[in-house]
């Protein structure tokens, strides 16, 4: 698990590494959650991006799809729905590599 506060600093982390999952807070320090997921898509990145916010508005949930969001979720987030957020991307993401 890599974490960081920075927007910039996200995507230079996403761009280097292979990740299972990432999950990407809209209100980042230098980049919104989403500015970050579209740039990272047009850097190649294919991680899977979840964008969490505290107002998880329908505009919100839209331009999160459009730039390449897997889902948003409203915060606060609870451990257990954190945890089968994170088991069901590795479970995808294994049994891609398996076949």
């Amino acid at each position: 698990m890599v974490c960081t506060a920075s927007g910039l600093e996200a995507l230079d982390l996403l761009a280097r590494g292979e990740y299972s999952v990432g999950v990407v807070d809209q209100d980042l320090r230098h980049l919104s959650g989403t500015e970050l997921i579209r740039r990272a898509r047009w850097r190649g990145v294919r991680t899977p991006l979840v964008l969490i916010a505290a107002d998880a508005t329908r505009a919100l949930a839209l331009r999160a799809r459009q730039v390449g969001a897997q889902d948003l979720l409203e915060k606060p987030l609870l451990v257990p729905q954190c945890e089968a957020l994170v088991r069901d991307f590795v479970r995808t993401r294994r049994l891609r590599e398996e076949h």
